[in-house]
C-alpha cells in the first residue's frame, strides 16, 4: 500500500474535534482488561508512537495476561519502531473500536522474538483515555491521488471512477460516467475499492447522495458499506490507518 496519500477532513464532514460526545479517564483494573479484550478478539489496528519521535507505527495485540499485568504487542510495522521501542521503553498506543478512540500509554518489560518475528512484552496501562466518537474519521485524499472504486450496479451497468473519502463505515468516489442512474436510498450488489494491486477491498453499498461536481461534471456518490466481511473491514481499516499516519507526520514537520 502506498504511505504518500494527501490527507484532509472533507469539507462538510465531521472533524476531530468535533467527535468525542463523552470522554473520560478509566482506572478500575477490570474494565481497562475488558477493553483491550475486545481489542484483541477484533484484532484491531494499534496506531504506535514514542516520546519526540515523528512517525507513527503499526501493530495489534496477541494476548493479554491480566494476571501478570501484561500483553503481548506483535512487530511494529515499519521495522524502524523496533529501535525506538528498545531505545525509549515507552509507547503510546491509540485505535479505534465500534466508534470509540481509545489510548493509553504503556511501559516495554521485553523485547524478544518468535520465528524471525519480533515481539515485545508490555505493562497493562494504568489509566485508559476512552472517548465515543459520533462518526467513524472520514478522510479525504488528496487531488492528485487515484485510488480506482468499481460499482457493479443492479442493471449489469459498471461504473469506474476514484475516491475522494473514506471512513470505516463508507465512502464517496467520483465518476466520468453519467451516475444518473443512482439515487438516494439504492443499495449497489458491489462496490470495489483498489487501494494498490492486489490490495482490494469490496462490499455491498448504500447510497446516500449522488452529487455533480460543480468545477468538473463528475458525478459524486457517497455512501454506507453494508455487512462488510471482518476481512474486508480490516483492508479499509489499515488504509485509513495509513493515510492518519501520514497526516501525523505532516503535521509534525508543519511545527
Amino acid at each position: 500500500m502506498s504511505a504518500t496519500h494527501n490527507l484532509q477532513v472533507s469539507a462538510g464532514q465531521t472533524s476531530p474535534a468535533d467527535y468525542a460526545v463523552q470522554a473520560e479517564k478509566i482506572t478500575a483494573p477490570a474494565r481497562i482488561t475488558t477493553l483491550l479484550k475486545r481489542l484483541l478478539q477484533a484484532r484491531t489496528l494499534l496506531a504506535v508512537g514514542f516520546p519526540q519521535v515523528s512517525d507513527c507505527y503499526n501493530s495489534r495485540l496477541l494476548s493479554i495476561q491480566p494476571d501478570h499485568g501484561s500483553m503481548l504487542l506483535d512487530e511494529l510495522k515499519p521495522a524502524a519502531g523496533h529501535a525506538h521501542l528498545v531505545r525509549l521503553r515507552t509507547l503510546h498506543i491509540q485505535a479505534q473500536l465500534r466508534g470509540v478512540d481509545i489510548d493509553f500509554s504503556a511501559r516495554l518489560i521485553e523485547a524478544g522474538a518468535k520465528d524471525g518475528i519480533a515481539l515485545y512484552r508490555i505493562g497493562l496501562p494504568s489509566v485508559l483515555n476512552y472517548a465515543q466518537r459520533r462518526a467513524n474519521y472520514r478522510a479525504r485524499l488528496g487531488a492528485g491521488e487515484r485510488v480506482p472504486v468499481t460499482l457493479k450496479i443492479k442493471q449489469g451497468q459498471i461504473l469506474q471512477g476514484h475516491l475522494c473519502d473514506i471512513s470505516a463505515s463508507g465512502l464517496s468516489a467520483v465518476f466520468d460516467l453519467p451516475a444518473a442512474v443512482l439515487a438516494q436510498g439504492d443499495l449497489i450488489p458491489r462496490c470495489m475499492i483498489r487501494f494498490a494491486p492486489g490490495d482490494e477491498a469490496s462490499s455491498a453499498l448504500e447510497v446516500r447522495f449522488v452529487t455533480t461536481e460543480t468545477h468538473s461534471g463528475q458525478w459524486r456518490v457517497g455512501g454506507n458499506f453494508i455487512k462488510m466481511e471482518r476481512v474486508e473491514q480490516n483492508r479499509v481499516e489499515h488504509f485509513v490507518a495509513a493515510l492518519d499516519r501520514e497526516m501525523r507526520k505532516k503535521d509534525v514537520a508543519l511545527k
